[in-house]
């Protein structure tokens, strides 16, 4: 074909995915990168980067689409930068994912022939993240997408700051996500509760430039086998005060919140990690259960974000391990020491090694130095 150029419209046909879930396909041999193309899918495609190697192009309608695509259920899907594929039907989302990893390691690791497991699917693809983290944004630093059958609030709980993720390949605008289809409806009712009380308030919004403003990130955690929820809210200042009542509000609205904090970040860093905690109400932790054992979770500490899939993944390791009571376990990059605990119940002792100083407090607390398990 003659040399493309930027505008140019072509006929592309999507046989790959790239890391990072861009449709990969070739016009007359020339290779297009198309974000929201599926494999099997022929595109009607506008180029938007046309270099000599590669091009880059937006879908402008799809002729013939792949028997893999299906109606992504998110209404912030394409905008948000959460997810990535929605549009691809879930086995081929795994079909993908197995030929990923085998790929990275026969082309890039240079491993020979080796036998690929198949990958254990999720038995839930959506509600079954533990800990979402949202940023909070000026109204004009960020975009309201109002799902369908959505009216904005006559009340005005739509005119405060915008609550949301980052939209795709942005870092500098947010969108306001009413609803997130990977956590749980409790979770989400936390969400609205948190958005409305931040805008009821009239609460102020960090700025990164100046430096000024008090809000910066919500985080929420849940305990999938506890039903316990937290409310982290990340400041620039410990403005205890000012976010006390927001306890009664989170209670009111979902009972099952255990736990409503306040972690401070004065740093310029854009971090839902502070450097000094307040506890607004309840405790400064919530519980979760994983593999007969329960565990305690703090806003800074780090628990896998799928407990469903962690309890499968901990039972690989289990067995894999084949212990028979009498070993020594090391366990490497321990962080708060999930498997180091359930390890411990089939050996005769286990050291979890871990740098992180906050990781090894959680460790401890969690059930270090007792019935031979240490930190």
């Amino acid at each position: 074909m003659a040399r493309a150029r930027r505008g140019d419209t072509l006929s592309v046909t999507i046989d790959d995915l790239a890391y990072g879930g861009e449709g990969v396909g070739r016009a007359d041999g020339y290779v297009v990168f198309v974000p929201g193309g599926v494999p099997g899918d022929t595109v009607r495609v506008r180029l938007t980067q046309a270099p000599a190697r590669f091009g880059r192009g937006a879908i402008e309608s799809i002729d013939r689409p792949s028997p893999d695509r299906v109606p992504a259920p998110c209404p912030y899907f394409g905008r948000c930068g959460g997810c990535r594929l929605q549009h691809l039907r879930y086995e081929a989302q795994l079909a993908l994912k197995t030929k990923q990893v085998t790929d990275c390691l026969q082309r890039l690791g240079g491993i020979g022939a080796f036998e690929m497991r198949p990958i254990l699917p999720a038995p839930e693809i959506y509600g079954y993240r533990n800990k979402m983290e949202f940023t909070v944004a000026r109204a004009d630093a960020g975009e309201r997408v109002v799902p369908k059958g959505r009216r904005l609030d006559p009340a005005g709980a739509d005119e405060g700051p915008v609550v949301g993720l980052h939209e795709a390949d942005r870092y500098d605008a947010v969108l306001d996500i009413e609803r997130c289809l990977l956590q749980s409806d409790r979770m989400n009712a936390l969400l609205d509760e948190a958005r409305r009380f931040i805008a009821e308030r009239r609460l102020t919004v960090y700025d990164q430039e100046s430096g000024e403003g008090l809000l910066r990130f919500l985080m929420l955690r849940e305990g999938k086998g506890t039903g316990e929820a937290m409310v982290n809210m990340v400041t620039s200042a410990p403005s205890v005060s000012e976010l006390e009542p927001l306890v009664g509000r989170a209670q009111a609205r979902v009972p099952e919140t255990s736990s409503v904090v306040l972690n401070v970040n004065p740093k310029k860093a854009s971090v839902a990690v502070g450097v000094e905690e307040h506890l607004l109400g309840g405790r400064d932790h919530i519980r979760e259960s994983l593999g007969g054992l329960t565990f305690q979770v703090s806003a800074g500490s780090f628990f896998q974000t799928n407990t469903a899939q962690a309890e499968r993944l901990f039972g690989l390791v289990l067995d894999a391990a084949a212990l028979t009571g009498e070993e020594t376990v090391l366990d490497l990059y321990a962080g708060t020491g999930a498997i180091s605990l359930l390890l411990a119940r089939r050996c005769r002792r286990v050291f979890g090694i871990e740098v992180g100083p906050g990781a090894v407090g959680e460790g401890v607390r969690k059930g270090g130095g007792n019935g031979g398990n240490h930190w």
